[in-house]
């Protein structure tokens, strides 16, 4: 915290002023003070903070080298030695984010989602988006974005459509071509309709049809996921990393400067990692007893609800959602080593009366039909639980649900992060 100088006097009876007989401090005392608090950042004296390694084969925490990076590329440099970069899975910086509140959430064509707000922009094809986690505006081709939500934590959804589209607070949909994007509103023209404009208030969801497929990473450019602290998760080729540093070049917006304290995570998009949710299921069951009303079937990286799979305080960018009682198999590849997932059940499970008897679940992990892992009753207030299963030598891996405590009611569950990691 930087030195505060008082012109005015000091009450002798504060607890504030120097002990009587004290010599006050001199002007090379003061001087030196000054420039110590102008050389060191706004944070304080601390070092660097640690941050936690998800590795291939373990977890720690560490610190980075002020360039974390080596030469090649090859390494992820630590103050204590260094890692193959391709054993790193992801660096978390600091405590999940909360959930974004900001006035639009953007979904874009490479799978980035950007929470902020638009502010004027002289090109019509540009949108000037305004994220709370850094320091100036980012200029964004429309041709990129793929879906604009508009309220409190507002999460788009995920696939394509084949015309824009907006969806009004009315619950009607207006299909045409999107002419332009602005912060005051969206302009369409509709084929019976004409040119119509809405203001952001009547907005609640805008779809825009993908033209041409985007710009992709190449692998030697060491793909990643930047995650803020805004909830922002920016797609890119990591070009800096540090103790003090993070640069990510978009390939759809250009480099971007993380300021250090707001980044949140790092996810590296290596060939070490496959996600489930990427698989098909080679077989689903789904369903309760004696009923045939299930109308909970499950989701790729959303909840059973279309939501942000979220745990807890936990946001998951990747994962399956599902509804007891579920069953998903997948095939497993020779090279896969280890599954890795966090479960819970998802916030939307809580009941409005917190009643511990309702949204309670039972994961099990089969390994050719055998039981690989069972958990305990897991509730709506159960923190995410790590799960971690060799599977080598397997063929199938089977993910079940089993109704809890409560039987189905509320038992709205999530595989947050499920993945395969690989040889």
């Amino acid at each position: 915290m930087p030195y505060l100088l008082r012109s005015r006097p000091m009450n002798p009876g504060s607890r504030a002023c120097p002990p009587r007989g004290a010599r006050p401090p001199g002007v090379a005392s003061l001087l030196a003070a000054l420039l110590l608090a102008t050389l060191l950042p706004e944070a304080g004296f601390a070092a660097p903070a640690s941050v936690e390694l998800e590795l291939i084969e373990s977890a720690r925490t560490a610190r980075l080298a002020e360039s974390a990076l080596s030469e090649d590329r090859a390494d992820l440099l630590l103050e204590d030695g260094a890692v193959p970069i391709r054993d790193v899975l992801r660096i978390r910086f600091r405590s999940a984010p909360a959930v974004a509140r900001e006035e639009l959430s953007l979904r874009l064509a490479d799978g980035s989602r950007l929470h902020g707000s638009i502010e004027e922009s002289d090109d019509p094809d540009l949108l000037r988006l305004r994220l709370p986690a850094l320091d100036s505006p980012i200029a964004l081709p429309l041709e990129w974005v793929r879906e604009i939500g508009r309220g409190d934590g507002a999460a788009p959804g995920d696939g394509e459509v084949e015309t824009d589209a907006v969806v009004t607070e009315g619950g009607a949909t207006i299909r045409g071509v999107i002419e332009s994007i602005t912060r005051d509103g969206v302009e369409i023209e509709d084929d019976g309709l004409g040119l119509l404009q809405l203001p952001w208030a009547q907005i609640v969801r805008v779809r825009v049809a993908p033209l041409d497929p985007p710009p992709v990473v190449s692998p030697q450019d060491l793909p990643c996921f930047a995650e803020l602290d805004d909830g922002s998760r920016i797609r890119g080729a990591l070009r800096e990393l540090g103790a003090n540093r993070l640069r990510v070049e978009s390939p759809l917006v250009g480099m971007i400067s993380i300021p250090t304290d707001r980044r949140a995570s790092l996810e590296l998009l290596l060939d070490r990692v496959a996600y489930l949710s990427d698989r098909d299921p080679v077989t689903v069951e789904e369903g309760v007893p004696f009923s045939d009303y299930f109308p909970w079937t499950w989701k790729r990286d959303r909840n059973v609800l279309g939501e942000p799979l979220r745990i807890g305080r936990e946001t998951f960018r990747k994962g399956l959602g599902v509804h007891s009682r579920s069953s998903l198999t997948f095939a497993l590849d020779p090279e896969d080593r280890v599954f890795r997932a966090r479960v819970g059940i998802d916030v939307a499970g809580r009941p409005v009366d917190d009643d511990p008897r309702v949204g309670s679940v039972r994961f099990v992990v089969l390994l050719d039909g055998e039981e690989a892992y069972r958990s305990g009753d897991v509730g709506w207030a159960s923190a995410a639980i790590p799960v971690e299963v060799p599977v080598s030598g397997h063929e199938k891996i089977t993910l079940l649900v089993e109704m809890g405590i409560g039987h189905h009611v509320l038992d709205r569950a999530d595989w947050g992060d499920a993945r395969i990691l690989r040889k």
